[in-house]
């Protein structure tokens, strides 16, 4: 993992400096993200923030390439997603019943560097759209508290509780390197010479994993999917 580290720094600063270049403009920026959990990590978290840094030059007109330093922090559960679900046999009648488990500590946060091209679409004078893709790796952390408590059935839809089950998992702490993409779509606004402001949308993914929790119906995690939404300041000089 150290080797590919290495491979993706010194790409990293092959594509975003050009010693040969008769002209080159620079931009850094910094900007703040909206990360929305997709697939099996929605059903762990909820929306959570980050940041971006970033610094690189136009190699070609209308096309850039960007180091960037970037960080993300899930920490809300979905406590809307999380319970557990039974099969009884109710007066000789199978029913399925769902238990909420709410109250399971858990966060999973993000660093690391990409390197990132955004190649122009269109100019309309007052914005100009592009389109963003890149790869990266990053340093992961996932979190799992424990559970351990007492869980009831309302078998008979009257609120009485009944079916008691004992519930009880240790805490869990996962950290890990892995890869990861990510595309999009950004629109450029021009503020005040040299500073323009960035929107965009992502889509991200981490090639990442978060073991599952079977006590709890928790699914195993084998890819942090999530949609990136985007703002922030960028200047060139």
């Amino acid at each position: 993992m150290k080797k590919f580290i290495y491979i993706i720094a010194a790409a990293m600063v092959f594509l975003t400096v050009d010693l040969n270049a008769q002209k080159i403009q620079f931009t850094a920026g910094a900007e703040g993200s909206l990360f929305i959990p997709s697939g099996t990590l929605a059903d762990r978290f909820q929306p959570g923030m980050g940041f971006t840094l970033r610094f690189g030059q136009e190699t070609a007109p209308g096309w850039f390439w960007f180091g960037a330093f970037e960080y993300l922090n899930l920490d809300s559960e979905n406590d809307e997603k999380l319970s557990v679900k039974r099969n009884l046999n109710v007066a000789g009648i199978t029913k399925t019943v769902q238990v909420p488990t709410p109250g399971i500590d858990m966060y999973l946060t993000s660093y690391g560097l990409s390197a990132n091209a955004q190649a122009a679409l269109w100019d309309f004078g007052f914005l100009k759209t592009d389109i963003e893709f890149g790869f990266g790796v990053y340093r992961w952390e996932g979190f799992r508290g424990s559970f351990r408590d007492s869980i009831y059935y309302d078998t008979t839809g009257s609120g009485t509780k009944s079916g008691l089950e004992y519930i009880s998992i240790a805490e869990i702490k996962q950290t890990d390197w892995s890869g990861g993409v990510n595309a999009g779509l950004g629109i450029t606004i021009p503020l005040i010479k040299p500073l323009d402001i960035y929107i965009a949308a992502h889509y991200k993914l981490i090639i990442g994993e978060l073991w599952p929790a079977l006590a709890l119906d928790m699914e195993n995690v084998s890819v942090f999917q999530m949609y990136q939404i985007t703002a922030g300041v960028r200047g060139s000089f």
